[in-house]
């Protein structure tokens, strides 16, 4: 049974964000588990972000002040953060006018001219990670309006602070788009692995688990321990696997597909077991 997140607990949420950004077509806007994966990482955020929603109203009235009507005339939103771990690269998301070269092993990034301006357009994924009481996710699309700042200190890791200004993403003029985690999504997941007394290196994103056994060690008929996301179910072709008791043949690859608790996903990992050489 999935656990709840937030729905009536009033969670309090404490943290920054991880950042993730792609360039957009203007059009379709993809979700954020398109998003948020670690080749859109927007570098690493330092000191936060901030979210700016504002809204203009205009008041109508009569000169008695008899009469009066109020009504929105304008909104706009932005999202201002510090990156900390940029390279080159990152300007190019950052600056319109950037251009990238890379020579001789250097990598050169020229900035401004407005004949410069690419016209690219972005979207900006800030993922708050909370175990306690669920993740949430703000997007929004647009592009950096506020140029550069950065200053190079003796005691502070050097940061660039981009300001994104929202720009509608769909027909109906939405800047922002707020999701949280209401419910646990049931996990298919290798948590570790280990076999003849090796702990495997788990590559989360190629779904590999790599592991060197000590020299001499027959690897024919290994059982192979290992813990995966609650409830899950483990498979190594028809066969279900019991951690530390079904043995399995490590003399090639071996897949071991994991399944939710509630079947709704799966995932296919690849077990290498290398026999470490003869020391002597």
């Amino acid at each position: 049974m999935s656990a709840s997140y937030r729905t009536n607990e009033k969670p309090i949420t404490i943290g920054s964000c991880e950042a993730f950004i792609s360039e957009w077509d203007g059009e379709t806007v993809p979700d954020h588990a398109t998003i948020c994966v670690e080749a859109n990482r927007f570098a690493y955020v330092k000191s936060g972000a901030t979210i700016t929603y504002t809204q203009t109203t205009v008041e109508v009235k009569d000169d008695l002040g008899l009469i009066k009507k109020t009504y929105l005339s304008e909104d706009g939103a932005t999202v201002k953060l510090g990156l900390l771990g940029w390279v080159g690269t990152t300007l190019k998301k950052i600056l319109s006018t950037a251009r990238v070269t890379e020579a001789d092993g250097i990598r050169k990034v020229k900035i401004g001219g407005v004949a410069n301006d690419d016209g690219k357009k972005y979207v900006l994924c800030l993922h708050h990670i909370d175990n306690e009481d669920g993740d949430c996710w703000w997007t929004i699309c647009g592009k950096n309006t506020e140029g550069l700042e950065l200053s190079y200190a003796i005691d502070e890791g050097i940061t660039v602070n981009p300001t994104f200004s929202a720009q509608p993403m769909d027909s109906d003029g939405t800047l922002v788009v707020y999701e949280e985690q209401i419910n646990a999504a049931a996990g298919a997941k290798m948590l570790a692995f280990s076999v003849a007394g090796a702990f495997g290196t788990i590559n989360e994103a190629a779904k590999t688990v790599a592991v060197t056994v000590p020299y001499g060690t027959t690897v024919t008929n290994l059982a192979a321990s290992f813990e995966v996301s609650a409830g899950a179910t483990v498979k190594v072709g028809s066969t279900a696997q019991v951690s530390g008791t079904t043995t399995n043949n490590f003399s090639s690859p071996v897949s071991y597909v994991v399944t939710s608790s509630d079947s709704s996903a799966t995932a296919t990992y690849v077990v290498t077991v290398t026999v470490a050489p003869n020391a002597g």
